[in-house]
Parts: structure tokens; sequence; C-alpha cells
């Protein structure tokens, strides 16, 4: 077919529109618009190709033209992102729950040592016998002291609870009676047990990975531009095959658009229905 015979069967681009525009696959920048029904009628043709150009009985025509594996596995690694491989399907992204449960887990852990550590220390200057006072204190608060609320409070927090416990068992005058005025205010062993899964769930946090949290709409952008060097690559091996095969094998590979009868699929203006540019007799 001539190249005269191939423009009458194209589509014409509406009156004060350029064709090159309609022929553009997609923009370069900005916002990504959704693949319409005509880009994606293009990756099937595409995914035609390449699944058909594997097989064996096309291996004449590839040694032909030289399309090697490395070309073949190109056109795989921009079809797979174009066609939306990494394209997340959720409606939008959600933020990792990890962040905000984690802050809240500290911010209760600061507001108990905010509240408790100054309490404390006045429970056993007031029932501690004032010849012990000042070693119990020393021992209780050492290397202790309340942090700004971040990770080392949950440091602090577990060294103050082990410390409370510790005075149930110890032998300094008093300590038993500061233990048992604390579990009468409130820091009693349920209070404990809660305190300390909340440590738990805290290192725990701490300790997961990351969560990445995948823009779709960024995804949506790098499709676009695998697409726009996909339609190149394809538009190059199409015109390369096309002399080097016979007709059969240009449906088989998809280099023929089969659906001009029902006029659903025409490319304006840079996609020639039926055959490329290479000029006749060759």
């Amino acid at each position: 077919m001539s190249k005269g015979k191939s423009t009458e069967k194209s589509v014409k681009a509406p009156e004060g529109k350029p064709a090159e525009a309609a022929a553009t696959p997609s923009a370069g920048g900005g916002d990504a618009a959704p693949f319409t029904a005509k880009e994606s009628m293009r990756l099937l043709r595409v995914n035609r190709f390449l699944v058909k150009i594997a097989e064996p009985s096309m291996a004449r025509a590839r040694a032909k033209v030289a399309y090697t594996t490395s070309d073949h596995q190109e056109g795989w690694r921009l079809y797979r992102v174009a066609a939306g491989e990494g394209q997340p399907l959720e409606a939008a992204a959600v933020e990792a729950p990890s962040s905000g449960a984690h802050v809240g887990m500290l911010q209760q852990l600061d507001d108990f040592e905010n509240k408790w550590f100054p309490r404390t220390r006045r429970i056993i200057e007031r029932f501690t016998p004032e010849g012990h006072r000042q070693g119990l204190l020393d021992a209780f608060f050492r290397d202790l002291q309340q942090q700004p609320i971040g990770p080392l409070v949950v440091g602090s927090v577990s060294t103050f609870l082990d410390r409370v416990e510790a005075l149930e068992k110890s032998t300094v005058p008093g300590a038993a009676k500061v233990r048992s005025v604390l579990a009468a205010r409130g820091v009693d062993a349920a209070h404990i047990a809660r305190l300390r899964k909340t440590l738990d769930e805290a290192r725990a946090l701490k300790a997961a990975p990351a969560v990445a949290v995948t823009d779709p709409a960024e995804v949506l952008r790098a499709r676009r531009v695998a697409y726009d060097a996909l339609w190149l690559w394809w538009k190059d091996w199409r015109e390369t095959f096309h002399s080097e095969v016979d007709g059969r094998q240009r449906r088989e590979l998809g280099l023929v658009d089969t659906s001009l009868s029902s006029g659903s699929e025409v490319d304006e203006g840079d996609d020639p229905v039926d055959e490329p540019v290479t000029p006749p007799g060759k």
C-alpha cells in the first residue's frame, strides 16, 4: 500500500487542531491524565507484539533485524510500567498508622512521667525516716530524670517502674511504706502492668520498618513517561519488522491494525493503518 492510500484512511484532526497534536501519545509534565481507551488499545497491541515475537516461529525475522534479548527486555520493562504494574489500586494513599500511634504512646508515657516523678519524690521525703531519706532518694533517682517527650521517655518510665516494684523487697526503712502509698494513690500492680504493655508496644513500633506510602499520581506520571518511550520503541520496531515478515505474520504481531473494519482504532498522523513509511518496492 502506498503512503497516499494510507493517508486517505487516516482520520483527520478536528479543524483548527494540528494533526501532530492528535498523534502525541501524552504530555510530558504537570498532572498526568488517565489513559484513554485508545492508549489502552495501543498497550494491548504492544503486548501482542511482545508475546508473539518471542515465539520460535519468529526466530528468523528477529535475526534479520537484530532484535536482541536486550531489545526485548527493554520493551517489556517499558510495557510493565506503562501498563500499571506499580499503580496502587487503593482509592487514595493511606498514611501508615504507626507514626501517629507511636506519638500517642509517647505522650501517654510522658504524662505519667510528669505526674509521678515529682509526686514520688515528695512521698519518699514524707514517709522515709530522716536518717534514711536522702539515701533512698539518691538510690531511687540515680540516673533517672524526666525526659522531654520522645524515645528517651520509654527508658525513663521503664526504669521508674522497676524501682517502684523493687521498693517492696527493699530493706531500707520506709521503702515498703512508700510502695504502699504509691499503690494506694494509683500506681498499683494493674497500672504498672498497663504501662509495661504500652512500653512494649512503643518499642515495637519504634523498631518497625518505615512503611513507604506510594503516591498514585506520581506512579501515573511515571506510567506516562514509560508510555511515551514505549510508543517510540514500538514505532521503531514496527517499521523495522514490517518489510521483513509476510502479511500473516504482520497481523499476528499486530503490525497492522485489524480493527479497521469497525473503525475503532485508527492512529492519526503518526500511525498509518496498514503499512509504515517504507517506500513501495522495498
